[in-house]
């Protein structure tokens, strides 16, 4: 007769030096007083342990039953909305002499446990989570709250065929998607094309850097006017006497990307550039001197909602005089702006009204900028198969114009340079006559000091290198 931890087994097959046997069911109302080696599977148990408390039989709820596979059962705990402790235990028995790393994963807090022999009182904790995790490589290794969060163990060097006590504990609230003990093999033959359940370990990389800004002093001696040159473009003449300020200004200007509108008789009713911010005008997105502008030193980032408001002194100002709208755009492929124009018509029993319409951005590219102009009158109002033209002669006076994106996961997108105008208009870069020191872009820059002394701080966008000397002659 053989026994395997208490239960009968019955014989299969019997050698000198080997004997099968299949261990048949515990019965009913019997159970297992600890994990013993060579039980197939692991011990689940599981009960209502409050905290401070053993998971053992006398705990409400206790139930307990041998899994085959090193996971909790489904619908383990019914209860829902009610707390649990469940428990898996059991022996790992290495297969061959290697490195091994054990991984935890479950919808709540788990911990586990390994011995480096068969007895449980040997064991030590060798990975937790003190939140759930979605899968085996979510929560990386990381410090928690409390205490150390590592999801996998630490590498352990196990010999073939020994048992190895472990144990893992979850606690969570029903519903619950259980825990599970997953092990790793080093320096093996077992690939994705063996093994169907084979899983590639991710590793993630965190590296910190310091950025710190470009510090140069610049000293000025004589009389008179003075210029100064970088990355071999000169400033206006600036007075010996110059206060930082005057010298921050000087500087600023080299850095401004310089533009050209054409044509000049244009009337220019809004021209919104973002150098003195949004003006008058109020957006959600954000301005940026951290990339490359169209024109002068800053550009608009992400506006997911840009308002455009005409000058104060202005109770609205006509759309059929100012009827374009202008602007420079990067971004994504396939930009559409929504335009929606609010305006009264009539001085006397004026009418109010809200026209909607689509701007398709043609050519958009996150790398490079352009610029475009559509009638407002035309695209809107003319077009608009919903809105009673206005009387002759009768004043269509704008207050407001509203432009956002289409999507609003539309991706980066960049606007600079809104203008409203009386006309189509262009606004060009000049080819020459922008500073980039060392070729690269400062986002912020500030002087201090007084004459003939002062301090140039630079912060360089991006990862830039260093910056060649300011000069003044």
């Amino acid at each position: 007769m053989v026994t395997i931890a208490g239960i009968l087994c019955d014989i299969r097959h019997v050698s000198p030096r080997r004997i099968e046997c299949t261990t048949r069911a515990p019965g009913k109302g019997a159970r297992l007083s600890a994990p013993q080696a060579g039980n197939r599977g692991l011990l689940f148990e599981v009960g209502d342990a409050a905290e401070g408390f053993d998971l053992t039989e006398a705990t409400p709820g206790y139930r307990w039953q041998i899994v085959p596979n090193a996971s909790s059962p489904f619908g383990f705990w019914s209860k829902e909305g009610q707390t649990f402790r469940a428990r898996l235990s059991g022996f790992f028995v290495a297969p061959e002499t290697n490195n091994y790393t054990f991984w935890i994963q479950a919808d709540n807090q788990a911990s586990l446990y390994f011995s480096q022999s068969e007895d449980p009182r040997t064991k030590v904790k060798v990975a937790s989570i003190t939140v759930g995790t979605a899968d085996w490589f979510d929560s990386w290794e990381q410090n928690g709250s409390e205490e150390t969060w590592q999801q996998k163990s630490p590498k352990l060097e196990l010999l073939g065929g020994a048992r190895y006590y472990l144990e893992a504990e979850h606690r969570g609230r029903a519903p619950s998607s259980g825990l599970r003990i997953g092990v790793q093999i080093h320096n093996t033959w077992l690939n994705p094309e063996v093994v169907s359940t084979y899983l590639r370990e991710k590793h993630q990389i965190q590296a910190r850097a310091q950025r710190l800004p470009e510090i140069q002093m610049l000293m000025v001696s004589g009389t008179g006017n003075f210029f100064l040159t970088w990355d071999n473009v000169s400033s206006q003449p600036i007075p010996a006497n110059a206060t930082a300020h005057q010298i921050q200004t000087a500087l600023e200007e080299l850095l401004a990307v310089k533009c050209k509108l054409e044509p000049l008789s244009a009337n220019i009713l809004l021209r919104l550039g973002f150098e003195q911010g949004l003006e008058s005008s109020s957006s959600d997105g954000h301005l940026t001197s951290g990339t490359e502008p169209f024109c002068g030193r800053f550009s608009f980032h992400q506006p997911r909602h840009l308002v455009l408001t005409p000058p104060a002194a202005q109770k609205g100002n006509r759309l059929d005089q100012y009827t374009h709208l202008c602007l420079a755009y990067k971004g994504h492929m396939n930009t559409i702006l929504t335009v929606t124009v609010s305006f009264t018509i009539g001085f006397q029993n004026t009418v109010k009204k809200n026209v909607t319409c689509d701007w398709s951005l043609a050519g958009a590219s996150p790398s490079s900028w352009q610029f475009a102009c559509t009638d407002l009158w035309k695209m809107c109002v003319l077009r608009s198969t919903h809105l009673q033209l206005p009387p002759e002669n009768s004043p269509v006076l704008v207050h407001q114009v509203d432009l956002l994106p289409l999507s609003p996961e539309m991706g980066v997108f960049y606007v600079d340079e809104i203008i409203i105008a009386d006309t189509n208009l262009t606004v060009s870069q000049a080819a020459s006559g922008t500073a980039r020191p060392g070729g690269n872009l400062l986002e912020l820059l500030s002087v201090v000091g007084s004459p003939p002394v002062y301090s140039v701080t630079s912060w360089l966008a991006g990862c830039g290198l260093e910056l060649p000397l300011i000069t003044a002659r």
